[in-house]
Protein backbone atom coordinates (compact mmCIF):
# COMPACT_ATOMS: atom_id res chain seq x y z
CA UNK A 1 0.00 0.00 0.00
CA UNK A 2 1.22 3.78 -0.53
CA UNK A 3 0.59 4.20 2.95
CA UNK A 4 2.62 1.68 4.27
CA UNK A 5 5.93 2.59 2.41
CA UNK A 6 5.54 6.13 3.94
CA UNK A 7 7.09 6.08 7.98
CA UNK A 8 4.83 8.66 9.44
CA UNK A 9 1.84 6.11 8.83
CA UNK A 10 3.27 3.84 11.55
CA UNK A 11 3.44 6.65 14.20
CA UNK A 12 -0.14 7.64 13.21
CA UNK A 13 -1.73 4.41 13.72
CA UNK A 14 0.20 4.03 17.07
CA UNK A 15 -0.78 7.37 18.32
CA UNK A 16 -4.40 6.55 17.44
CA UNK A 17 -4.73 3.17 18.92
CA UNK A 18 -2.96 4.40 22.39
CA UNK A 19 -5.65 6.67 22.88
CA UNK A 20 -7.56 6.31 26.49
CA UNK A 21 -10.89 5.45 25.83
CA UNK A 22 -12.52 4.50 29.08
CA UNK A 23 -15.61 1.68 28.61
CA UNK A 24 -15.12 -2.38 28.03
CA UNK A 25 -12.02 -3.26 25.95
CA UNK A 26 -14.27 -3.83 22.71
CA UNK A 27 -15.85 -0.20 22.70
CA UNK A 28 -12.23 1.56 23.85
CA UNK A 29 -10.80 -0.98 20.96
CA UNK A 30 -13.79 0.25 18.57
CA UNK A 31 -13.12 3.72 19.26
CA UNK A 32 -9.52 3.75 18.82
CA UNK A 33 -10.18 2.09 15.63
CA UNK A 34 -12.55 5.03 14.30
CA UNK A 35 -9.74 7.42 15.71
CA UNK A 36 -7.30 5.82 13.50
CA UNK A 37 -9.43 6.24 10.60
CA UNK A 38 -9.67 9.36 10.82
CA UNK A 39 -6.17 10.51 11.56
CA UNK A 40 -5.47 8.39 8.74
CA UNK A 41 -7.74 10.07 6.83
CA UNK A 42 -6.68 13.44 7.65
CA UNK A 43 -2.61 12.30 7.72
CA UNK A 44 -3.55 11.59 3.89
CA UNK A 45 -4.86 14.62 2.59
CA UNK A 46 -1.63 16.40 4.48
CA UNK A 47 0.66 14.32 3.26
CA UNK A 48 -0.25 12.87 -0.38
CA UNK A 49 -2.89 15.33 -0.92
CA UNK A 50 -4.55 15.34 -4.91
CA UNK A 51 -1.75 13.59 -6.95
CA UNK A 52 -3.31 14.59 -9.82
CA UNK A 53 -3.24 18.35 -8.85
CA UNK A 54 0.25 18.21 -7.05
CA UNK A 55 1.78 16.90 -10.76
CA UNK A 56 0.13 19.98 -12.61
CA UNK A 57 1.71 22.18 -10.27
CA UNK A 58 5.02 20.70 -10.38
CA UNK A 59 4.80 20.42 -14.45
CA UNK A 60 4.26 23.78 -14.55
CA UNK A 61 6.88 24.71 -12.36
CA UNK A 62 9.46 22.42 -14.19
CA UNK A 63 8.01 23.99 -17.49
CA UNK A 64 8.57 27.55 -16.19
CA UNK A 65 12.48 26.71 -15.11
CA UNK A 66 13.52 24.74 -18.12
CA UNK A 67 11.89 28.00 -19.91
CA UNK A 68 13.96 30.00 -17.99
CA UNK A 69 16.86 28.04 -18.87
CA UNK A 70 16.28 28.35 -22.63
CA UNK A 71 16.20 31.81 -22.15
CA UNK A 72 20.08 31.76 -21.22
CA UNK A 73 22.96 31.28 -22.93
CA UNK A 74 24.39 29.45 -20.04
CA UNK A 75 22.16 28.43 -17.25
CA UNK A 76 23.57 28.85 -13.73
CA UNK A 77 24.00 26.09 -11.32
CA UNK A 78 21.19 27.29 -9.50
CA UNK A 79 18.82 26.85 -11.79
CA UNK A 80 20.20 23.62 -13.32
CA UNK A 81 19.84 22.40 -9.81
CA UNK A 82 16.22 23.75 -8.89
CA UNK A 83 15.69 21.82 -12.26
CA UNK A 84 17.06 18.59 -11.30
CA UNK A 85 15.17 18.90 -8.05
CA UNK A 86 12.02 19.48 -9.34
CA UNK A 87 12.46 16.61 -11.77
CA UNK A 88 13.60 14.07 -9.09
CA UNK A 89 10.08 15.27 -6.99
CA UNK A 90 8.01 14.83 -10.09
CA UNK A 91 9.45 11.28 -11.01
CA UNK A 92 8.49 10.55 -6.87
CA UNK A 93 5.04 11.76 -7.51
CA UNK A 94 4.09 9.89 -10.46
CA UNK A 95 5.89 6.88 -8.61
CA UNK A 96 2.74 7.60 -6.05
CA UNK A 97 0.44 7.84 -8.84
CA UNK A 98 1.14 5.12 -10.34
CA UNK A 99 1.25 3.05 -7.06
CA UNK A 100 -2.07 4.79 -6.06
CA UNK A 101 -3.95 3.88 -9.43
CA UNK A 102 -2.87 0.33 -9.27
CA UNK A 103 -4.18 -0.02 -6.26
CA UNK A 104 -7.27 1.64 -6.93
CA UNK A 105 -7.31 -1.44 -9.57
CA UNK A 106 -6.45 -4.59 -7.83
CA UNK A 107 -9.49 -2.95 -5.26
CA UNK A 108 -12.20 -2.74 -8.21
CA UNK A 109 -10.70 -6.65 -9.21
CA UNK A 110 -11.51 -7.74 -5.98
CA UNK A 111 -14.90 -6.12 -4.70
CA UNK A 112 -16.28 -5.64 -9.22
CA UNK A 113 -14.64 -9.38 -10.18
CA UNK A 114 -12.91 -9.44 -13.34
Amino acid sequence: MMWTQDARCKNVVRNAMTRGFSGSPSFSFCRNLSACRKDLIEWNHNCFGNLDVKLKQLDKMLTECQAQQHRCIFPTEEQLNQEQRLLLEYEELLKLNDTHWGQKARHDLVWHGA
